[in-house]
This record gives C-alpha cells, sequence and structure tokens, in this order.
C-alpha cells in the first residue's frame, strides 16, 4: 500500500467540482466540509469545520469501520471464542464507531474532484485486523463515497460499514425518509426494542425537528433520505446502495439549538454484535471485503 501525498503536505485535500467544494483530512479520515455553490462562499451542506486541532466529533462526517455505534458490554462472541474491546474514547463507557475516526489514514490517490483514503489497522484492543478503504469523487450533481473493509485476520469475524455526517440544521430544516422500523434510545444509549415509526420517530412525510433529544436506530431504510433548506430554496437528497439498510440518526438538543444533526447510513444496527446471528453485520472470513457507496446531491428547490 503505497501513500500519495497530500495536496499541502498537512494531511489536508481539496476537492472541487464546477458546483462543489469539498475539504477532506487524514486524520480520521474525515471530511471537514461541503460546499454547493462558489466555494466557502457557497452553501454549507455538511457542517464546516475547523481544519486543525478539530476532535472527530467536530468535524463534518467520519467513517464507522469495522463496525458504527456502541459494542453492548464492550465484548461479543463468534466461532467458540469471546472477544472483549476496551473503551476506545472517553465519550462513553462503551467500545463506539470502531477506529477510523480516531487514527491517521493515508493518501493513495488524488485528483482535482477525487481522492482515494485508506487505512490499515493492526490495533491490540480487539480481534479485528482489516484494510479500510473510502474513495470520494465530485461530480457537478453530487459527492459519492465509496466505502470498503476487508478482513485482514485470521478469524472469521462480523464486520460493518457507516459513515457520521453532520448536516446543516437550521429551524426551518426539513428531514423524509421511509423505514420499516425504529429502535428509540434505550439504557446506555443502545437501541431499545423495535416498534413502527409514528410520532416523533416518523419521518416518512417531511417534517422539521421536533424540540426534543433524538437518538434512535431505523431499519428497513429504503435508501433516500431528503433534507431541505427553504431559506436556500435547496434540497439534498443522500442516497445509499442496498447494503445501507439501516440509518442512525442523531440530534441531540432538539430543533435547531446544536446546528447539526447527523443521519448516519449503516448496513447495520448498532450493537448487532450481541443479536442472534449479528443481525445484519456481515461475517467475513479472512481476505473477504464488504463494501458500498453513498451519495449527497444537492438541487435547486422551488419555495413552497
Amino acid at each position: 500500500m503505497t501513500e500519495a501525498h497530500a495536496m499541502d503536505g498537512t494531511g489536508l485535500i481539496e476537492l472541487r467540482s464546477s458546483t462543489m467544494t469539498a475539504h477532506l483530512r487524514l486524520q480520521g479520515g474525515a471530511m471537514l466540509s461541503l460546499w454547493w455553490g462558489a466555494g466557502e462562499n457557497g452553501v454549507p451542506l455538511l457542517r464546516p469545520s475547523l481544519p486543525d486541532g478539530t476532535a472527530p466529533i467536530d468535524t463534518a462526517g467520519f467513517p464507522l469501520v469495522p463496525f458504527g455505534n456502541r459494542l453492548g458490554s464492550n465484548r461479543f462472541s463468534c466461532g467458540g471464542k469471546t472477544y472483549a474491546l476496551e473503551p476506545n474514547s472517553d465519550l462513553d463507557p462503551l467500545y463506539i464507531h470502531g477506529d477510523g475516526w480516531l487514527e491517521r489514514w493515508s493518501l493513495q490517490d488524488q485528483g482535482t474532484s477525487g481522492a482515494t483514503l485508506a487505512y490499515r489497522h493492526r490495533g491490540t484492543n480487539g480481534p479485528y485486523r482489516y484494510l479500510a478503504e473510502q474513495r470520494f469523487s465530485l461530480d457537478d450533481e453530487r459527492l459519492s463515497l465509496r466505502l470498503a473493509v476487508t478482513n485482514e485476520g485470521d478469524d472469521t469475524l462480523p464486520f460493518g460499514l457507516g459513515w457520521h455526517p453532520y448536516f446543516v440544521l437550521a429551524d426551518d430544516t426539513t428531514l423524509q425518509f421511509s423505514a420499516s422500523s425504529v429502535r428509540p434510545e434505550g439504557a446506555g444509549s443502545l437501541p431499545g426494542p423495535a416498534v413502527i415509526p409514528a410520532g416523533a420517530f416518523d419521518f416518512g412525510k417531511a417534517r422539521r425537528f421536533p424540540a426534543a433529544r433524538l437518538n434512535n436506530g431505523y431499519s428497513g431504510w429504503d435508501g433516500t433520505a431528503l433534507i431541505r433548506y427553504p431559506r436556500h430554496a435547496l434540497e439534498l437528497e443522500v442516497s445509499a446502495d442496498p447494503v445501507f439498510a439501516h440509518a442512525f440518526l442523531y440530534a441531540p438538543f432538539g430543533e435547531a439549538n446544536a446546528g447539526f444533526f447527523c443521519f448516519e447510513p449503516m448496513s447495520h444496527m448498532a450493537d448487532d454484535h450481541n443479536r442472534d446471528g449479528f443481525g445484519d453485520l456481515r461475517l467475513l472470513e479472512p481476505g473477504q471485503r464488504l463494501e458500498g457507496s453513498i451519495r449527497l446531491a444537492p438541487r435547486s428547490r422551488r419555495p413552497d
């Protein structure tokens, strides 16, 4: 695995098309911004963040690999073995979001409108050994992100993929998506029992955010979500390959108080390690690969 050089030697990368500009960072494999229009004079599609010294949770988005969200009890069993993982951040007593968001990635290639980042995990915390890759591509219509993970360990293990973007949240922002079930936040911020989306959990029709914390996992997502920003006469379509059949919705303070919300496409539900058959996590044998694409497509929209 060879490494190219970031455009300015700092680990910061800029991508451009005629309609969008994106900034990436090798630390955490994170996005720092995505603008629609004339660079930073345009409309932010993701929450802009500072280039240096920014914690992962303060960026515009980061990858979830080799799985997303929390691992209940910090342990799981597979193939007759029990594996334990230590908490990996000061944010939570549970191991959360995998490894890639906390480590430096390497730049494999870069052009004006695309870049490939890679991260090879050989840590001592738990059984996972893998190669993760992100391919970012901008064109005039969309940002495309191709995520992949390859099991490079000796054991067959449950893997997952996801992406944790921070979308801009204003008081007139609306969100619309369809899912067959939702698991509202339970004890330890782990998902509770699955229910049919209703009330504050139902975004089947476009609606503003309720004045309440949201931290809920959705299953049976149909792969499309629509975010509308009326003040900018703009809508943003989030779409994903079928492998991303789940989505996590996080809005920590309700309404627009935090200035952001997270709609996270995921291949599995949080803590699927501890569900029968590992839920929708994929058992990858050594050398096997899991991959899929996520797309963000902005477009102008006439006012209602």
